[in-house]
């Protein structure tokens, strides 16, 4: 009887691929988050709901009022079905991606409120969930729908370049964070081989054992 056995050289290949995939891939996976995540966003998006008003001078009444409205609108309902979507992968990015382009739309019109929190969730969100191609995308789309809004609505060329560069700040600072949880999910699953490998070994240690013995005793 021949037997094999899986070396800890032959298990980590395995576990480097995996990890790779899964570094390429477009990870649109279950994202769910605990409640309290899940409670903090929705605090942040009332105080958003609450406060852009107030920033907004003449609210509903002018063109700008009236598309501040209809942005704040859209990015609130996405918001919100992003933040509970998480079980749902293709409904969660898609609320991301609709959310990214009323938040960029709605920061550009009141770029000095708390509505660039949108965008900037948008970025950070996509940076540490999504691979660097689909996370770009996203980001690309919010900063596009902000620099029209922005140049359209007048805003300041300080505040255009200011909350341009925060969005990609965001959003390096998300792949960051992906790059972490990278490394975790790695460190993981070559410990988890390293026990089968270990594991592996001792079964095959031990049928050999029996072997031999089983030799002697004829």
């Amino acid at each position: 009887t021949e037997i094999y056995t899986l070396s800890l050289h032959d298990a980590l290949p395995i576990c480097l691929n995996s990890a790779s995939r899964f570094r390429r891939g477009p990870a649109i996976g279950p994202v769910e988050a605990p409640l309290v995540v899940q409670g903090v966003r929705l605090v942040m998006l009332v105080i958003v709901i609450v406060t852009v008003p107030f920033s907004t001078p003449h609210l509903a009444q002018t063109g700008r009022g009236i598309a501040s409205v209809v942005a704040l609108a859209i990015a609130a309902a996405a918001w919100g079905i992003w933040t509970f979507a998480g079980g749902r992968p293709r409904l969660w990015i898609t609320a991301l991606a609709l959310m990214g382009a009323a938040g960029g739309a709605l920061a550009g019109l009141s770029p000095l409120s708390t509505a660039i929190a949108v965008g900037f969730v948008v970025a950070v969100s996509a940076g540490a969930r999504l691979s660097a191609e689909v996370s770009a995308a996203i980001v690309a789309e919010t900063i596009a729908a902000f620099l029209i809004a922005g140049i359209a609505g007048g805003a300041t060329p300080t505040a255009i370049v200011g909350l341009t560069c925060g969005f990609i700040g965001m959003w390096a600072f998300g792949l960051t964070r992906r790059a972490y949880l990278l490394r975790a999910v790695e460190a993981e699953q070559a410990l988890e081989q390293a026990r089968r490998a270990h594991a592996a070994e001792t079964q095959a240690a031990a049928l050999a054992e029996r072997a031999r013995i089983a030799r002697e005793d004829r």
